[in-house]
This record gives C-alpha cells, sequence and structure tokens, in this order.
C-alpha cells in the first residue's frame, strides 16, 4: 500500500523481512485446511487486517506532511474509532457491569497501553527523514 499510496520505495531489509514472513506464514499453515464454517471468520480477520493498514498508511500520510502535532492525529484517530466500537459494542451486546478493578484495567489499557502507544508511533512517523 505504501509503495501505490505513497510513492514509497522499499529497501532490501524490506524485501528481505517481507519475503521471510510470507514465507513463515506459509511453513506455519500449510497445508491449509478450512473447513467451510471458518470462512466467515477468515474473511472478517483479513478484512481487519486490511483496515489496520490503511489506518498506517493513512497515518503515515497525515504524519509525513508535519501539518498536524502528532497528538492531535492520535487524539482525532482514536477519538474516532473509540467511538464507533463503544457504539457497535453497546449496541450489540448492551451495556456490561463494570466492577472497580476492571475500570482500573481499562485506564491502563486506554492511556498506556493504547493512547501512550499510538502518540509514540505517530511521534516516530513525524520526525522520520523521508
Amino acid at each position: 500500500m505504501g509503495i501505490f499510496l505513497l510513492s514509497e520505495k522499499p529497501t532490501i531489509l524490506q524485501w528481505s523481512g517481507t519475503f521471510l514472513f510470507i514465507v513463515g506464514i506459509l511453513v506455519y499453515f500449510y497445508p491449509v485446511n478450512l473447513p467451510p464454517g471458518r470462512v466467515l471468520g477468515i474473511a472478517a480477520i483479513l478484512i481487519g487486517v486490511f483496515a489496520n493498514a490503511a489506518s498506517s498508511i493513512l497515518g503515515r500520510g497525515i504524519n509525513r506532511t508535519g501539518k498536524f502535532d502528532p497528538v492531535t492525529v492520535t487524539l482525532i484517530s482514536m477519538g474516532v474509532g473509540s467511538i464507533v466500537m463503544l457504539v457497535i459494542g453497546i449496541t450489540s451486546q448492551g451495556l456490561p457491569s463494570i466492577s472497580f478493578t476492571n475500570i482500573l484495567f481499562l485506564f491502563w489499557l486506554a492511556i498506556v497501553n493504547t493512547a501512550f502507544a499510538f502518540t509514540i508511533w505517530n511521534l516516530t512517523f513525524c520526525n522520520l527523514i523521508w
């Protein structure tokens, strides 16, 4: 996606890593034996993987311009995504009962494992020399 949408040219090391990654997938999953009931799950996973890749490409494209602060990019992307996921979750599963311990875990996951990590991710792409 980066080649076509951002005009990036992968290095030999990146091509080697891509090749090794694909070989690893083939070695791990060969022979492929998909029962008919799992096709929907595989389709959902593929959609998720492509959506994640598209998100990375979009974020990298935005951060390369340097027009926006990486914290702003993180806030907007995570804000929109989290609201959409919250609405879908509550609509499809209902509002769960959450204990105080679970609230602490949620704050830790939201602040450290997600917001902080994505801010570092966006800062990294913003500060790379293209």
